[in-house]
């Protein structure tokens, strides 16, 4: 009698673990289906937008660049580390490559950048559980 219970107990978990892991998967794969949209709408590509960077900043080095969804459209984020070893956030629209904005970043600026983006999606996360 025991055992029929450690097996049924065995059996409901294995199916809420199983269960919860394919409801986890689909949300990962509408997000990653979001993205590919974003890069589908993009007009340019990353080693474009990087370029439109470096023209910007000549004499800086490109250490990050990603694409990120705007409020009405994509854009690329690609950060530049100057001679004077200042980090400058360029922005660099995705339909037509030309620079929306450039901003010189302090340290204290991209760890409190870094901290709203990490709690954004935990609570992303949180919503989706």
């Amino acid at each position: 009698m025991k055992r029929n219970t450690s097996i049924a107990a065995l059996l409901a978990a294995a199916t809420i673990a199983t269960t919860g892991g394919f409801a986890y998967a689909g949300q990962d794969g509408k997000r990653a289906g979001d993205r590919y949209d974003e890069l589908l709408t993009s007009k340019i590509t990353l080693q474009h937008a990087i370029a439109s960077a470096q023209l910007q900043h000549p004499d800086g080095r490109v250490i990050k660049a990603e694409l990120e969804q705007g409020k009405d459209a994509p854009y690329y984020e690609v950060d530049v580390v100057t001679p004077d070893k200042s980090v400058v956030e360029v922005r660099v629209d995705a339909t037509d490559g030309k620079v929306i904005a450039s901003d010189v970043q302090n340290r204290d600026a991209r760890k409190d950048r870094q901290e709203r983006k990490d709690a954004k999606e935990r609570k992303d996360a949180r919503e989706r559980s």
